[in-house]
């Protein structure tokens, strides 16, 4: 199976249970991804090398329906979506500039602007190449 687990909401709701789960499914041979609405250049995860370090990838969204970055830009269709907010698989971020800013003020869960951009740290992660033309 494929499965797309969100972040904000859903994983930082019990990181350890998150965590187990992720291990568990890829021992049982299932891909898990972490796919956020997050952009990688404002919002990038303090947590984001944790992830690649247990081999699940992180899928900055930037605010676009999520299902569409990942089956337009990756190719991939996840079998099972893990969300809080199902809207946002197919609609993308409802957060006006004025909220996304006041939300950042608030969020615990970036990396301090010293530590971007992070180099690739997929290593042996299954790698998801985004079809976008660069």
């Amino acid at each position: 199976m494929r499965i797309a687990l969100d972040f904000d909401g859903t994983y930082t709701l019990d990181p350890l249970a998150w965590d187990a789960f992720i291990i568990a499914m890829q021992r049982a041979g299932h891909l898990v991804m972490v796919v956020t609405l997050r952009a990688a250049d404002a919002d990038q995860l303090a947590l984001e090398s944790h992830f690649y370090s247990i081999g699940c990838p992180v899928i900055y969204c930037d605010g676009q329906p999520k299902h569409t970055i990942l089956k337009e830009d990756y190719g991939y269709v996840p079998d099972i979506w893990i969300e809080d907010d199902p809207r946002s698989i197919h609609e993308g971020s409802r957060l006006n500039p004025e909220q996304l800013a006041a939300w950042r003020e608030k969020d615990v869960h970036r990396k301090p602007r010293t530590e971007r951009p992070i180099a690739d740290h997929f290593g042996a992660v299954p790698r998801l190449q985004s079809r976008r033309a660069v």
